[in-house]
Order: C-alpha cells, then sequence, then structure tokens
C-alpha cells in the first residue's frame, strides 16, 4: 500500500512545479487550437499533470481508515500491551511541523 505522506508529498511538488512552470491564460482563442479532424476537442496532458493524475489516482485508491493498523491497536488495547511513547510523540509534532512550515516556506 502506497505512504500517504509520500504520495502528499509528492502531489504538493507536483502543484508546486505545476504553479511555477506553466503559465496561466484567462481565455484561448478556437483559432488557436483547432479542432480534431473528427470535430471532438482533444487535450494534451504534459509530463506534470501526467504525473499528478497518477498521484491523484493513487490517493483515491487510499483507503481512509487503515483496517490492518486499527485492527492491531484493537488487539493491543485489549490485551493491555498497547503503550503510548510520549517521546515519539513528541518527535513526530515537531517533524510534521518542521516539514509544513518547510513547504509553506517555498
Amino acid at each position: 500500500m502506497p505512504n500517504p505522506l509520500e504520495i502528499r508529498n509528492t502531489l504538493f511538488n507536483v502543484v508546486k512545479a505545476t504553479n511555477t512552470q506553466t503559465p496561466r491564460t484567462s481565455s484561448i482563442a478556437r483559432s488557436e487550437h483547432p479542432q480534431h479532424p473528427s470535430g471532438e476537442d482533444t487535450v494534451n496532458l504534459s509530463p506534470v499533470s501526467q504525473e499528478l493524475e497518477s498521484v491523484l489516482g493513487n490517493i483515491s485508491r487510499l483507503p481512509e481508515i487503515r483496517e490492518d493498523r486499527v485492527e492491531q491497536i484493537r488487539q493491543a488495547l485489549k490485551a493491555e500491551t498497547y503503550r503510548v511513547s510520549s517521546d515519539q510523540i513528541a518527535d513526530r509534532i515537531i517533524q510534521e511541523t518542521v516539514r509544513n512550515a518547510a513547504h509553506l516556506s517555498e
């Protein structure tokens, strides 16, 4: 199963790259982009757009709840063997805060 954090970071990087590399236009005249011979409009996606589409597809396939992890914790709670390390929680909070601050400052 894909790591949700890695997917989120990849998605963030793709969106950032798209925003900085793709010029924005408010409107495009039809004469600049003729229709396909069949009379249908066509769309060509850039590699960045294709990667973004792939990442979004991966995200949509992720379960909202990791049932395997929930069951593992449920069993540990039932057996009274579940232990929470306050140091690990604090470390993770700090890591996430630093990572989020770095993304916001880019």
